[in-house]
């Protein structure tokens, strides 16, 4: 019973783990997509949000009133390839209080990808609406939804 239990383990392990393993090994995908198939479950990039960095953004005005324009170089720093992230932006005013606050997807500022393979430097650009107080300063952070 203890191999038939510890063979549970391993099969609950790769069900749970299979993003990254079929990342890292594109040979088990098959196996992997065959073990998922009766569950329900399916294979995608990984979520692996310490492998990107945002290496840059600006923000700035586009000269149209409340409407800004807003740049963000993102890079996969990891071994394989990742989901693309959303980013939360927030816009603050003089005393550092948030204005407005927005989760933006990728698709949202013209990537289409859904992945970022690894090495590779995505620019996001797009515009932002503000409708109430003058903007001092911004954030950016890149989360899994």
């Amino acid at each position: 019973s203890a191999v038939l239990l510890s063979g549970a383990l391993l099969l609950q392990w790769a069900v749970h783990s299979r993003d990254v393993l079929a990342a890292r090994s594109p040979a088990s995908e098959a196996v992997l997509q065959a073990l998922c198939a009766p569950l329900g479950c399916r294979i995608e990039a990984p979520r692996l949000l310490e492998a990107l960095k945002v290496e840059s953004t600006t923000f700035s005005e586009t000269g149209s009133a409340g409407i800004f324009r807003l740049n963000v170089v993102l890079r996969n720093q990891g071994a394989t390839r990742a989901r693309m992230p959303a980013l939360d932006v927030k816009l603050m005013d003089a005393r550092g209080q948030v204005l407005t606050r927005r989760v933006v997807t990728a698709q949202e500022l013209g990537v289409t990808a859904s992945t970022i393979e690894p090495g590779v430097e995505i620019t996001l650009q797009g515009q932002v609406r503000v409708t109430q107080g003058a903007v001092h300063g911004y954030d950016v952070t890149a989360f899994y939804p």
